[in-house]
């Protein structure tokens, strides 16, 4: 049901440029952007500052696992996936209940196309937290780069049951209503997701 357009959007693009409804190819490539992108112009002040306070957070209280854990999505936004599966490393060790650092790292490690790895994370976020809808999605994901495609269908519902309006999750059943032929549902799941 997940779309796999490569590195970034212009692949997702590519899946329609035969005449397709222009509202596929718009939420499409605004989702791999989303999605696929990282780093480059995304990196700002913001994050950069970002780094100095949890950097100094670190330098004070060296057990501060929450501080690993945001230092690594701020290298997740950089696009430094090694740094950041690092950090969340580290939160994890700190604090092995921090369910968020597992999907954090979930997601870090889709981004290096460690699959097999990124599944376990996820199944460890959800472990601890079974409403997380983006654990779901983004393990669904990793389970269809694995070929899973019946698992990553499941998840996406799942996800879909927790937060209906997740526009992640609307793209990826209206890939899944497309992938099998159903026009109409997968337009609607797009508009809606255009509609926001």
């Amino acid at each position: 049901g997940f779309v796999d357009g490569g590195d970034g959007a212009d692949g997702l693009a590519v899946l329609f440029e035969d005449g397709a409804d222009e509202v596929f190819v718009e939420v499409l490539v605004g989702f791999g952007r989303d999605f696929f992108g990282g780093g480059g112009e995304e990196f700002g002040a913001f994050t950069r500052r970002q780094f100095e306070d949890y950097g100094r957070a670190i330098m004070v209280d060296a057990n501060d696992a929450e501080a690993y854990n945001n230092r690594g999505t701020a290298y997740a936004k950089k696009g430094d996936f090694t740094r950041a599966i690092a950090d969340y490393d580290a939160a994890i060790r700190l604090n092995p209940q921090l369910a968020s650092a597992y999907g954090n790292r979930g997601l870090a490690l889709v981004k290096a196309k460690q699959y097999a790895r990124a599944i376990a994370d996820f199944n460890v976020a959800l472990a601890r937290n079974p409403k997380d809808a983006l654990s779901l999605y983004n393990r669904g994901f990793a389970k269809q780069q694995t070929g899973d495609q019946v698992g990553a269908d499941v998840d996406a519902l799942s996800a879909r049951a927790i937060d209906p309006t997740d526009a992640s999750t609307l793209v990826n059943l209206g890939n899944v209503e497309l992938r099998d032929g159903n026009l109409g549902e997968a337009e609607s799941r797009y508009r809606d997701v255009l509609a926001r």
